[in-house]
């Protein structure tokens, strides 16, 4: 049955960084398949780029409020090459004014943000900034 697991529900649970948790859980389990992290309600102050290369198919992350604050903390959602959904909303990154143009920019395919669908108007727009 562990094979079998594709989710992993790790919100709530004030965890301060992302690889302290997720390495050893995914010690125990197949990380090429699990497609979807929860670590939303934690006191998460960045993203770790190691979670995404432990995490080769996560197509749906989970980070809302938690406290990543620095923009720079949106390029690394670039190494997680299979994302189609994450939010960040509640932390305070959401406060930068270019905030939803940026993670767009860097995840090209993403089809949700913040449980929003991105709008083929928002696509166009990042697509235009991408090839200037």
């Amino acid at each position: 049955m562990q094979n079998e697991i594709k989710a992993l529900r790790l919100g709530n649970n004030s965890i301060t960084e992302m690889n302290s948790i997720c390495n050893p859980i995914l010690l125990t389990l197949k990380p090429d398949l699990i497609t979807w992290l929860d670590l939303s309600f934690n006191s998460l102050t960045q993203i770790d780029v190691q979670v995404a290369e432990g995490l080769p198919n996560l197509t749906t992350l989970y980070l809302h409020a938690n406290r990543i604050s620095k923009i720079s903390n949106v390029k690394k959602l670039a190494n997680f090459s299979s994302l189609k959904s994450v939010t960040l909303y509640g932390n305070p990154i959401e406060e930068n004014k270019h905030y939803r143009n940026m993670v767009l920019y860097v995840c090209p395919k993403l089809i949700q943000l913040d449980f929003s669908p991105i709008t083929s108007s928002q696509r166009d727009k990042v697509f235009l900034r991408r090839h200037k």
